[in-house]
């Protein structure tokens, strides 16, 4: 007893169908996941400072690794380019004692530099995307 034309037409649909679900829910898992975009690491005159910015299409937080215990005020993130690992950023300071102090990261790559009032850092920012084909 043989399988009909009819009958594998439909299982082909079946499989077609379930195919495109199982892609189309990946492809929606990934969009709404967030990673590590870029990391930025800079240590000169004593001082230490880490960010690792996390995001999807867009940076949703930064989290601060250096120095421990610090906090970000307000920021506005004008530049930051994943591929060229170009980035420009402004912080201001809030009136809370474990907020690092206003400055702004600015630069590509390993040129990156974090200026301050009192101070200037150079630093490295690398970006995942910049590592992909």
């Amino acid at each position: 007893m043989g399988i009909t034309q009819e009958r594998k037409t439909n299982v082909a649909r079946i499989l077609w169908r379930g195919s495109a679900q199982l892609v189309l829910l990946v492809v929606c898992a990934q969009a709404g996941a967030t990673h590590t975009m870029c990391d930025f690491e800079a240590r000169g005159g004593g001082r230490e400072y880490g960010f690792e910015f996390i995001g999807g299409d867009s940076i949703a937080m930064i989290q601060v690794n250096a120095p421990r215990g610090a906090r970000l005020g307000a920021y506005e993130i004008t530049t930051l380019d994943q591929r060229t690992q170009r980035i420009r950023m402004i912080h201001t300071a809030s009136a809370s004692a474990d907020t690092l102090p206003s400055f702004v990261l600015e630069g590509t790559g390993e040129h990156v530099w974090l200026r301050s009032a009192d101070h200037a850092i150079k630093g490295v920012l690398r970006c995942q995307l910049a590592y992909v084909g």
